[in-house]
């Protein structure tokens, strides 16, 4: 067995888009031998139902995702406090912006944000004043932004003005 067979007693996985957890999580967890330890949720991490909250994890992971709610970021990060305690660990995987929004006018097109992505000091801020303890931020912007650079030049060579 592999360790998170023999060491997950139980997870709960929360997305808001239904068919990436029917054609992805699920198909994921049952490869992996951990289906029947899983409970997945379609909601939103800005609107936990209070079954989620009033529980307490021993991690908190969030991959690839909170950049689309830097929007609503305080209420992101009162859900995941909510669900911690003193010995809980957040894990957060993420990009965040180094460059004026101004800049990012083409790139936001293929996100469709109506708000500014934060820099990493702000987001940093924000989990100071949230009372969170964060071991470590890991900024993937090195590897998502030239990613969506290549994605971009495809896309325009199909729609010039991308809509």
């Amino acid at each position: 067995k592999q360790w998170y067979q023999r060491r997950v007693r139980g997870f709960i996985a929360v997305d808001i888009n239904e068919p990436y957890i029917e054609n992805e999580c699920k198909k994921w967890a049952k490869e992996h031998g951990v289906v029947d330890q899983c409970d997945f949720r379609v909601g939103s991490m800005t609107d936990l139902p209070d079954e989620i909250r009033s529980m307490k994890y021993t991690h908190v992971l969030c991959l690839g995702a909170m950049f689309y709610v830097h929007e609503h970021i305080d209420k992101f990060l009162e859900n995941v406090y909510s669900c911690c305690d003193k010995n809980t660990k957040v894990f957060i995987w993420d990009f965040v912006r180094h460059v004026p929004w101004s800049d990012l006018v083409d790139f936001n097109k293929h996100f469709k944000l109506a708000f500014p992505i934060h820099t990493k000091d702000d987001i940093l801020e924000k989990f100071k004043s949230a009372q969170l303890e964060l071991t470590d931020c890991e900024d993937v912007s090195p590897y998502i932004v030239p990613g969506y650079v290549v994605i971009e030049r495809e896309c325009r060579k199909r729609d010039p003005d991308l809509k």
